[in-house]
């Protein structure tokens, strides 16, 4: 069940780059496509060890060179993308806000997510 989709899209090299997330019911997943190709894709799911990480795509541009998008969580509710081409920021979809859980957001990851425990998060 696809919770909400977030695209965005940038120039990258006169090309038009689109990265998307999708919170799905039990994962999300991201994508980076570069004139309409897909590029790269990745997914994680909510629990376990890589449980709501950062997800870090790349691309080899026609000229060589190497586009590094890392997409994450920028609060409780919301995912951010930035897009790096040698440590040159060329696209910020939040300037200034960093892509990081919120610090109880990391929290509950650290305390319950590592094993998925949702009895133990019930309180049950």
């Amino acid at each position: 069940m696809l919770l909400r989709r977030y695209r965005y899209g940038f120039d990258v090299g006169g090309k038009a780059a689109v990265v998307t997330t999708r919170p799905l019911a039990t994962r999300w997943t991201s994508d980076v496509a570069i004139d309409g190709v897909l590029m790269a894709t990745t997914g994680a799911g909510y629990f376990g060890a890589d449980a709501m990480n950062n997800q870090r795509h790349s691309a080899r541009l026609a000229d060589g060179r190497t586009l590094a998008v890392e997409t994450g969580y920028n609060s409780w509710w919301t995912v951010g993308t930035v897009a790096r081409i040698i440590e040159a920021t060329v696209y910020e979809s939040h300037p200034g806000r960093a892509l990081a859980l919120p610090a109880a957001a990391q929290m509950v990851k650290t305390t319950y997510g590592e094993h998925g425990n949702l009895t133990k998060m019930r309180g049950n």
